[in-house]
């Protein structure tokens, strides 16, 4: 079975997660994130903090308010989708 796109509600408003020919894109508001299958660790934590800034809103310092587990979830829905 393969994922073709997520729709999340998120705190700034929806939040799509759509497959891509090389991977994963990641649209909420004007913003969009492009995550390749061959991405490294880093850059798909830090997909994935942005993303769940867009989701759970973020903390007086900017940060994703949100868990660590919290933000893994979001990691492995973008991994799921992006085929990796």
């Amino acid at each position: 079975m393969t994922i073709k796109q997520i729709t999340i509600k998120g705190e700034r408003g929806e939040v799509l997660i759509r497959d891509a020919d090389y991977g994963a894109q990641i649209l909420f508001g004007a913003t969009c994130l492009e995550l390749s299958r061959h991405s490294s660790d880093a850059e798909r934590w830090t997909a994935a903090m942005a993303t769940a800034k867009a989701i759970y809103g973020a903390d007086r310092h900017g940060r994703p308010n949100a868990t660590n587990s919290m933000i893994h979830d979001v990691l492995r829905e973008i991994e799921r989708v992006a085929g990796c």
